[in-house]
């Protein structure tokens, strides 16, 4: 693994991060190099960078049959099934290694649960891409209002104020820049 991707790996892991196994199917679990499909905050690359510590490789899909809405009282989306002729527009992140994954777990919290589906990639003819994403638990859909997800109103409005709240500490960030154990 090169150096620069083992130290965000361990940076990850540096973070407290923890295996959330509720909600994770075990196949899924186990397949780390799947892509992460993101559809909301981790589109912008100052949010995934403050997650991950790195901008993974990415790649534009759509995922069909969702559409994105936002959470009462967040400034954040989830998704929901919807008509087959409804899309949802986003990134494909490529190339996480397991503790990515578990910080991305971590970042999505007990709201969301990560599942696999299908994405289309490309230009037509598209593609269908197996991914993960994070989808808002049964449980918490009542939380779910009727106002669809802006992107550029969220980056106008909210995605400075939103940043300080999940930017890692100095000394987390500090910790990327030693060198790997031999």
């Amino acid at each position: 693994m090169p150096k620069k991707v083992w130290q965000h790996c361990a940076l990850a892991v540096v973070w407290g991060l923890r295996w959330q196994l509720n909600g994770i199917n075990p196949s899924i679990r186990n397949r780390p190099s799947l892509p992460c499909f993101v559809y909301g905050t981790l589109l912008i690359p100052d949010v995934i960078q403050a997650v991950l510590g790195r901008l993974p490789d990415a790649q534009p899909a759509r995922l069909q049959g969702y559409g994105a809405y936002l959470l009462k009282g967040q400034v954040y989306p989830a998704i929901r099934k919807e008509s087959p002729l409804r899309n949802t527009s986003g990134l494909l992140y490529h190339g996480l290694c397991s503790a990515e994954w578990q910080r991305l777990d971590d970042y999505e919290g007990q709201w969301y649960q990560r599942k696999l589906i299908t994405v289309l990639t490309g230009k037509p003819p598209l593609a269908r891409t197996q991914a993960c994403t994070y989808i808002l638990r049964t449980s918490f859909t009542r939380l779910l209002t009727d106002r669809p997800w802006d992107l550029e109103h969220f980056k106008k409005i909210e995605q400075s104020r939103y940043l300080e709240t999940i930017r890692p500490s100095d000394h987390a960030q500090s910790l990327l820049f030693q060198s790997p154990p031999n």
